[in-house]
């Protein structure tokens, strides 16, 4: 049976050529007896019925596009119903999700406070149902069972290594190490009383942020100091409580509150400010005219400027951190992968290729990533050097500018490369460092003292932060 498209084409265009033939008899009748109007008008008629050819492909174009739409359309129900009857199950079978706020992911019947970070088949594989992988900052690899055990991957889980007083056999203690994507740096706890196994991951610091010509960043008590450019309102945040992640936009400001709600404000001509409807999140981004957030499943949701398609990601998963740029927008997977969408311009895809990271940061037309091992990776626009960060080390944290890339060093040091025509990479000097950010062309520390320093453009005085106190330096 022919499609609609299909019967539209024949069916339109065989009308066409009737009546066009039609027209043409009529009117080689109406000259041979010298009636010249009805000659004409015959005539006319005939051609009209020839170009209306081309307004039945167009049509049925029209009505092929449409029944590929009504198809997409169909499968992302399917699949969607496939997701939810899969989250069902899963429930059903004892995964508890909850609102991200200290990381924490929990499998079986047992209820524990915390948040996800999205659920992996793998680690489900490999640990079954019984066990919890949390993300808080601890620098040991513990084993509670008889004893506590302090070392590396290797010497721990050597070791006797108990679930329910079993011994894990080699091939348990195997997938358990691939599911996690271990390394010998990697920071474990296994506790066989309670019958859990946590991995710990670094996590960036997201109080504070800078976006086009604004800097804010979240208090102690939850609300927000801001300073900068706010002709859009995107700094008019003094009602804003219970804050747990801050990011800044080109021209506006999200917020992530204790619940897994987000507010926004600034400028909404994209619609990157509609978030009021979100739930369940657990971090935000916010790029050049979108926002991002990631959803306590491991999905993502977007909204605002999708030209280039920066804000697809509703087909992600398995996703830890999100990062949004000029036009595109980033994801780290929980394997340790980067996946993206939106403008490509310089080859900052190139990311996809990337394995082994632990953070990624979206600049304007480059993006960062922060490997295992403390070192660092970037590609897409170099024309500044902002790219050039392989030499870096022992790099806790990242952030990226429109054209300047920002290291954060264990030691609390922070280095820079890129444009410095604000002097936005003056940063050499800075110590007791614990979190960076970077906006257009300035760029902002928060110091272990719960105050800010700055660098760059301040034109707008958005690195005019002396005055900033008392804000958050832990990860609430």
């Amino acid at each position: 049976m022919l499609d609609l498209s299909k019967k539209i084409k024949w069916i339109g265009t065989a009308v066409c050529m009737v009546l066009s033939a039609v027209g043409v008899v009529f009117a080689v009748r109406s000259f041979g007896a010298s009636d010249l109007v009805s000659g004409i008008a015959w005539s006319v008629i005939a051609l009209f019925a020839l170009v209306s050819i081309y307004v039945v492909f167009a049509v049925a174009k029209m009505a092929s596009e449409y029944s590929e739409y009504q198809k997409k359309l169909r499968m992302v129900v399917e699949k969607a119903a496939r997701l939810e009857k899969k989250i069902n199950s899963m429930q059903s079978s004892g995964v508890d999700k909850y609102s991200p706020v200290n990381g924490t992911m929990t499998f079986g019947p047992t209820e524990h406070s915390g948040d996800t970070m999205g659920v992996t088949t793998a680690m489900r594989k490999a640990i079954g149902e019984d066990y919890t992988k949390e993300a808080p900052q601890n620098g040991s690899v513990v084993i509670n069972a008889q004893t506590s055990q302090v070392g590396s991957m290797t010497s721990v889980f050597s070791t006797q290594a108990t679930r329910v007083n079993t011994t894990l056999n080699d091939n348990a203690r195997n997938s358990l190490i691939d599911a996690f994507n271990t390394t010998s740096t990697d920071t474990y706890h296994v506790n066989v009383r309670t019958n859990s196994a946590t991995k710990y991951f670094s996590r960036k610091n997201t109080t504070i942020a800078a976006g086009g010509l604004h800097t804010v960043a979240i208090s102690n008590n939850g609300s927000v100091q801001a300073y900068g450019f706010n002709e859009y309102g995107q700094i008019e945040v003094s009602g804003w409580s219970d804050l747990i992640q801050i990011a800044a936009g080109a021209y506006h400001t999200v917020g992530l509150k204790e619940n897994g709600t987000v507010l926004a404000t600034g400028y909404n001509g994209y619609g990157q400010c509609n978030v009021n409807g979100w739930r369940n999140i657990c971090s935000i981004a916010a790029g050049s005219g979108h926002t991002v957030g990631l959803k306590a499943d491991g999905t993502c949701v977007a909204v605002g400027d999708g030209t280039y398609g920066q804000t697809d990601v509703s087909e992600w998963t398995d996703i830890i951190a999100i990062s949004a740029g000029n036009n595109y927008t980033a994801g780290l997977k929980a394997d340790g992968t980067v996946v993206g969408v939106g403008a490509n311009t310089d080859g900052n895809w190139g990311a996809t290729k990337w394995g082994s990271i632990t953070a990624i940061a979206a600049g304007g037309i480059h993006i960062l990533g922060l490997k295992v091992d403390g070192t660092c990776a970037a590609v897409g626009n170099n024309s500044n050097g902002q790219c050039e960060v392989s030499s870096w080390r022992n790099v806790i944290s990242i952030a990226a500018g429109n054209y300047h890339s920002v290291g954060l060093l264990a030691s609390g040091k922070v280095v820079a490369a890129g444009y410095n025509g604000y002097k936005q990479c003056d940063v050499s000097q800075w110590s007791d460092i614990i979190a960076i950010a970077a906006g257009r062309n300035h760029t902002v520390g928060l110091t272990k003292y719960g105050t800010l320093v700055a660098a760059g453009d301040n034109q707008k005085g958005q690195c005019s932060v002396l005055a900033s106190q008392n804000l958050r330096t832990k990860e609430q």
